[in-house]
């Protein structure tokens, strides 16, 4: 990251869990903790490999805030090459990471509309318009870029 100009950049991951939209909250509440108390296991935690980081404490929280938190990174990803570009328009990687930002959007986009059209929750429906909008945001964008430049070849001796 620090080749891009951030420097101070904090990744994150996260696990979750989707389903249908429409599932009950006493099932959604269910799922919830049968996952959490299985992640807890002592087998489940001797199955995982040893070398992974530990990732903390099992998420919680809903599908919407799952959603919300996808818009969230999608923002965050915005504000980057944003912050990047000011700084240093002339660093071929920011074309190259909006390439690579604008396939993932369009991906989400396909599959969020597909969530969006199996959830009548105003809360999902809310963070899915939120992931949309900054899905169309990155698309526009992408698709004035200039085409990629051929890699070069090395040529043998």
């Amino acid at each position: 990251m620090v080749d891009i100009g951030l420097k101070d950049a904090v990744l994150t991951n996260w696990l979750g869990v989707l389903g249908p939209g429409g599932i009950p909250q006493e099932i959604q509440a269910k799922l919830s903790t049968t996952i959490a108390d299985i992640m807890r296991e002592p087998d489940t935690k001797k199955k995982s490999n040893k070398d992974e980081p530990d990732w903390g404490e099992i998420p919680k929280g809903s599908r919407a805030d799952l959603i919300n938190d996808i818009a969230g990174i999608l923002d965050e990803a915005i504000t980057n090459i944003d912050d990047v570009g000011r700084r240093d328009e002339k660093n071929p990687l920011i074309a190259r990471s909006l390439r690579r930002l604008t396939v993932a959007a369009n991906l989400y986009a396909g599959q969020f509309n597909l969530i969006r059209s199996h959830t009548s929750n105003d809360d999902e429906l809310s963070a899915i318009e939120r992931v949309l909008d900054y899905t169309q945001q990155i698309v526009e964008v992408g698709g004035k870029l200039p085409p990629p430049a051929p890699e070069k070849t090395k040529s043998k001796p």
